[in-house]
Formats: structure tokens, sequence, C-alpha cells
């Protein structure tokens, strides 16, 4: 399974952070270190267990969600 933002991974990220994004935009900031993103992906995985994405979410992170669950169920 290839999950594959509109834009860049960092709208996901900021989505996952609280905010608010756009994924007609591509400048969302870029994070200094790969592991900076460790509490992104915890709330992705909170999310994924809860089967639901908190409003309004980003289509490319909606149509990744279900290919998650049509494929790990």
């Amino acid at each position: 399974m290839i999950c594959v933002p509109t834009w860049n991974i960092e709208t996901w990220i900021a989505y996952l952070n609280g905010e608010e994004v756009d994924e007609n935009r591509s400048d969302y900031p870029r994070l200094l270190k790969a592991r900076d993103c460790e509490p992104s992906v915890q709330n992705l995985v909170d999310m994924c267990h809860r089967r639901t994405l908190r409003a309004p979410f980003p289509p490319s992170l909606e149509a990744a969600c279900f290919q998650y669950q049509r494929v790990i169920g």
C-alpha cells in the first residue's frame, strides 16, 4: 500500500497537529528532523483506531485511510 499526499507530507503533518489545511497549498513548513513527526504519527494511529478523522480532513488522507482499512482491516 502506498499513501500519497496531494503535494507533500507536510500537509498531512500540519493537519495531524491540529491545523486546518488546504491541499491546494504546497508551502507547509518542513520538519527539521524526521523524528519530529512522531506526535503526528501517533495522532494518525489514534484516528485510524477510532476509524474517524477530525473534520475538515485532507481528501488525500481520507483516501489513504480508506485504503488502509481495506487492506489491513
